[in-house]
């Protein structure tokens, strides 16, 4: 489904009081994230915005850093391409030994699921060691040794989680900043890839947060069955609105679909039941209206 791809632009540089103007978001999550600019080479993806405080939390929460064995300083990566595409979004990278892709989808209850495979494209071996990292615009709070909390209005809380075995967690609340670092070592020979992970989930009460807790996969196999159980139901919707044969409304139609989905929230706050807001890009739209979800 290339043709399909960037049918929406949802390109962003989010600041502290920048508004959203498009987004990815999927599985009626409340929250949604932005590609950076081609010309930045941050190694993440813009935000999140948070649809119900209507603001963005962070220039890009879940970040990469790769360090080579017994270096200081970090790889500097050099963004090569990044692409919308259906259900997920993509951003490509490249330095002397190794190359990094990163994609985020969402998967079941509105879990992001921000994952990156490094490969090793040099000719000798290369011993690698990886963290994730991120800098909020809201407090932080760290819960327990693998989570941690951006803190809103009353329950309201933004949870990023590192199941991995063998990681640490560093959260500093004054400078809301967190580092999820792992003590392993890697070694890539020539050719060889790795995948490392991340969660990120929106919760309004103590209750859902515990419950999309015991939610949160425990290895990369089971993240890797959410990424396919995605890509299954982004071709269902393409089966539902593309004739068999090649049409001059195929574009619309799919532009249509991802408009829907990235405006379908799920029950939450007074919203009792799942739906579809006007625009999320618009943000006295993030409610239900009756002639608006007639149509919808």
């Amino acid at each position: 489904f290339k043709q399909f791809q960037n049918l929406l632009d949802i390109k962003a540089y989010p600041e502290k009081k920048s508004r959203a103007t498009g987004l990815f978001s999927d599985q009626g999550a409340w929250f949604g994230f932005s590609l950076l600019p081609d010309t930045t080479n941050i190694t993440g993806f813009g935000g999140p915005w948070v649809i119900s405080e209507k603001r963005w939390t962070s220039l890009s929460l879940a970040q990469l850093e790769v360090k080579i064995e017994n270096q200081s300083s970090s790889i500097k990566f050099k963004k090569i391409s990044q692409v919308y595409n259906l259900g997920r979004v993509d951003a490509n990278y490249i330095s002397g030994n190794l190359s990094l892709n990163l994609s985020l989808i969402f998967g079941e209850n509105g879990i992001a699921y921000e994952i990156a495979r490094l490969k090793n494209i040099s000719n000798s071996k290369v011993r690698i060691n990886q963290s994730w990292f991120g800098r909020s615009w809201q407090k932080i709070r760290q819960n327990g040794n693998d989570q941690v909390c951006l803190i809103y209005k009353g329950e309201r809380s933004l949870s990023i989680f590192q199941n991995q075995s063998g990681v640490g967690l560093l959260v500093d609340t004054l400078n809301r900043y967190y580092r999820f670092k792992s003590s392993q070592i890697i070694s890539l020979k020539s050719g060889e890839e790795s995948t490392y992970w991340i969660a990120i989930g929106l919760s309004f009460t103590e209750s859902e947060r515990n419950q999309m807790e015991k939610r949160i996969p425990k290895n990369t196999e089971e993240v890797l069955a959410q990424v396919d159980a995605s890509k299954r139901r982004w071709e269902g919707y393409l089966r539902a609105v593309l004739f068999k044969q090649q049409s001059n409304y195929d574009r619309i139609a799919v532009k249509s679909v991802i408009t829907l989905i990235s405006n379908w929230r799920k029950a939450g706050l007074d919203l009792h039941h799942d739906g579809i807001i006007p625009s999320h890009a618009v943000t006295y739209f993030d409610g239900f209206w009756a002639w608006d979800s007639w149509k919808h």
